[in-house]
């Protein structure tokens, strides 16, 4: 076996466990990802005039929304 070989079944086996590690906890990863897209936006100035430092969850109620943002909304779903 080549050290080429070697080398990529070692970064095959280290991408498949990561992979699996998500895989196993759908929800986890979802919440982890939801929070790192909260923080990073937070520091926008949209997140800053929307508050986004304290979205602590997935449920948010509709007033928590700008309304030409769900006004906009509504027009997509009626579009559809």
């Amino acid at each position: 076996m080549s050290v080429k070989s070697f080398a990529a079944k070692i970064f095959a086996k280290v991408i498949h466990n990561k992979t699996q590690k998500w895989v196993q906890n759908p929800i986890e990863t979802q919440q982890n990802v939801f929070q790192n897209l909260i923080a990073s936006a937070d520091v926008t100035q949209f997140g800053k005039d929307h508050h986004f430092s304290k979205i602590k969850s997935l449920k948010i109620s509709p007033s928590k929304f700008p309304s030409e943002i769900t006004k906009s909304y509504d027009l997509m779903l009626i579009e559809l």
